[in-house]
């Protein structure tokens, strides 16, 4: 989802900057490889910080939007803390338990906390829109061609990390 996003936001005339961490190398560097800036951040030490990157590569105390596509409670309180006063937060990632947020700080930064799962119409109207001009999303960048026999190994591929989107082309069955 995060990948994903960073394509749809860089198309739509976003400057992009996707974090992620050690695990995410694959993912981080097939953004890198379409010249979206990456920062891997240390799983140890949790730098750099959000403040560090906001100093780097914001102009107004932090970003415009943050998009959390972590789907852990971290993700979201890194958001916030990277966010200007007056942004916007979309969450996406979608946390298996449930998170606690500081709604003061979002409250006194007037920060916009949205989220999206892609199933409201209008985004579907989106998607197409991007999907009909061939260079505003390089699809075939992010999928990794995947053997439709075997869908397990392509979601243990993709659970660990090793793959950005495994496709299963059904076509491929009918030629068997």
């Amino acid at each position: 989802m995060g990948v994903f996003s960073s394509l749809v936001a860089r198309a739509a005339g976003a400057d992009v900057v996707v974090t992620g961490l050690p695990d995410d190398a694959v993912r981080l560097e097939t953004l890198s490889d379409l010249d979206i800036e990456t920062v891997t951040i240390n799983s140890d030490t949790g730098e750099p910080s959000p403040e560090a990157l906001c100093g780097r590569y914001a102009t107004r105390n932090g970003f415009d939007v943050a998009v959390d596509a972590t789907g852990v409670e971290s993700g979201v309180g890194t958001a916030i803390e990277a966010t200007r006063d007056g942004g916007t937060i979309v969450v996406i990632g979608i946390p298996s338990t449930p998170v606690t947020i500081n709604m003061a700080e979002l409250v006194r930064s007037e920060i916009d906390l949205r989220t999206s799962h892609g199933s409201v119409t209008e985004d579907f109207f989106r998607a197409l829109e991007l999907l009909r001009s061939p260079d505003a999303l390089p699809i075939d960048s992010i999928v990794d061609p995947a053997d439709p026999r075997r869908p397990n190994d392509a979601f243990e591929s993709f659970v660990r990390a090793e793959t950005v989107k495994p496709l299963l082309d059904i076509d491929e069955l009918q030629t068997v």
